[in-house]
């Protein structure tokens, strides 16, 4: 029994069927945060920010970013992972501390690529009062480097908006033996912050594109008005696009900052994602006072990405992942959603299911009570198409009229456990209209009528009133019990299906408040 458009008018459902990029959905790891601040005294007591990762056969290397108390110099320490990147271990000291004069105060925010067996890292410094730059080292195992000694190979300046320093740069071969940088600019007074490009022909001879830059800029207006900061940027060689994550807020309010992402054709037009912020921080947790875009890497399924968060005297490391080609969908048969009643299909669609399990975790949205976990199957019985197709669903029944979020849980290899907050909105609100509410009861003739070997049969409720809908045969017998329950007032069908009772003349009859209502069907076969 379903019920009929236009009935109960109610501003019910956000039915929210994504097509965006798969790269803004993303799952925080349960285990967070991965990379923790050092004991009292070490190097890295009060940051342990995330950095760049690759991948050496099944080793994740990582470079992070760290400093000791709140007047330490800021260094860059090395930690690897044989686990996937979920736990790490720290080299007990930094592998690059500032030695030259430009980069007296600090050594941070690096960018390392692999070629061949040489290890080559652009890092930003300071002297903490002056100007910075980025610098260059090289090194055989990743642990013992050598600085150039002409550093810094990029400079701040001369036009206003990176003259007081370039941070955070992100480094990629252009496949020529050549490379391409994204870096952000730090104007005077820091008032506003914005993305730079500059394409150099070897690790050293870099010209920024002045002509063009900033390439991306802050939206006034938006959820990054006025800082865009530490852009991640990797190449999508199937997509043909440059994929860019990066840090937006408003300044130095690390409460409203999220990560963004965005997609360009040639590394310089940036498209952003209507999702953004696609990974932000969350409420009473270890990342509540901010997160900054960090290392991120990917396979054949899924995207990883290492993100810095918390607050500025405690800054972390936490790991999260999206899977490639996912989607997701809310969905219902009704147009208007009548709690208690109505059923809605959560569905989710990722390219390679292997290893993956999904569950919907269903919140109230004004408190954030959980009060259900949906288990979605990728089983063929569920609502989800062919088994093991990628396909995962499940439907979940509304218990009552109120405000609900739907977040999603992903358990990887069964026990790796990943959550992402507040994916969408379940609105479920019943205000009557007088105008399209059923003024009278009414049992409409069944149609088909004839039929074989189903048919529906429409009818309206007044009032809320137990109401029962049952067939019988000639003889007066009950043959089926189509509605026995507690209705609200609208307009509802309910379908007979009539298979196994043999051809011949039958009767439906309609019970509810005192109304007594009887039709004649017939069953041809």
């Amino acid at each position: 029994m379903t019920r009929s458009t236009g009935c109960i008018l109610g501003v019910c459902i956000t039915l929210f069927f994504t097509t965006a990029s798969s790269q803004t959905i993303w799952f925080k790891y349960a285990g967070n945060p991965v990379i923790d601040v050092g004991s009292p005294g070490s190097w890295d007591d009060q940051w342990a920010i995330a950095g760049p990762v690759i991948r050496v056969q099944d080793t994740l290397k990582m470079w992070y970013s760290g400093r000791k108390n709140s007047f330490g110099v800021i260094s860059i320490g090395y930690a690897w992972s044989t686990n996937g990147g979920v736990s790490w271990t720290k080299h007990p000291s930094p592998i690059m501390a500032p030695t030259q004069a430009w980069e007296a105060q600090s050594v941070w925010q690096p960018s390392v690529v692999l070629e061949d067996t040489l290890y080559k890292m652009w890092y930003n410094g300071g002297s903490g009062g002056g100007t910075g730059g980025v610098g260059f080292a090289w090194s055989e195992n990743g642990l013992q480097w050598t600085k150039h000694v002409s550093n810094p190979v990029v400079t701040p300046g001369p036009l206003a908006w990176d003259a007081d320093n370039i941070e955070g740069p992100c480094v990629l071969t252009d496949g020529t033996g050549g490379y391409k940088m994204w870096y952000e600019g730090v104007p005077l007074g820091i008032a506003a912050l914005a993305v730079g490009y500059a394409t150099a022909i070897n690790d050293t001879a870099w010209g920024k594109a002045d002509s063009i830059n900033p390439v991306f800029s802050p939206q006034a207006g938006t959820w990054e008005p006025t800082w865009l900061r530490s852009p991640k940027v990797c190449f999508d060689s199937v997509k043909a696009q440059y994929q860019m994550w990066y840090s937006a807020g408003p300044p130095y309010n690390t409460n409203y900052r999220g990560i963004g992402y965005a997609t360009s054709p040639d590394g310089i037009e940036w498209t952003r994602a209507s999702a953004n912020p696609v990974l932000r921080s969350t409420s009473g947790t270890w990342d509540a006072g901010g997160i900054w875009s960090g290392g991120v890497l990917a396979d054949s399924s899924m995207y990883h990405m290492w993100y810095q968060a918390g607050f500025l005297t405690a800054l972390r490391t936490g790991y999260a992942v999206s899977l490639k080609g996912m989607s997701f969908s809310i969905s219902t048969g009704d147009t208007v959603i009548n709690s208690t009643e109505d059923t809605v299909q959560i569905t989710i669609r990722v390219d390679d299911p292997a290893a993956l399990q999904f569950s919907a975790k269903i919140k109230v949205k004004s408190t954030g009570t959980v009060i259900d976990t949906v288990q979605l199957f990728d089983d063929g019985a569920h609502g989800d198409s062919l088994a093991a197709d990628g396909l995962f669903s499940n439907a979940w029944v509304f218990p009552d009229s109120n405000f609900y979020s739907v977040d999603f849980i992903l358990v990887l290899n069964d026990t790796l456990r990943f959550e992402m907050d507040g994916v969408t909105d379940l609105i479920t609100t019943v205000s009557r209209d007088e105008s399209i509410v059923p003024q009278d009861y009414h049992l409409s003739q069944n149609f088909p009528n004839p039929f074989n070997p189903s048919t529906k049969i429409q009818f309206s409720v007044v009032s809320s009133q137990f109401t029962v809908l049952k067939i019988f045969d000639l003889l007066g017998r009950e043959v089926a019990t189509l509605v026995n329950e507690e209705m609200r007032p609208g307009s509802y069908e309910a379908t007979w299906d009539a298979a196994g009772f043999p051809t011949g003349v039958y009767f439906y009859r309609l019970q509810s408040d005192g109304l007594v209502e009887t039709k004649k069907l017939v069953l041809m076969r």
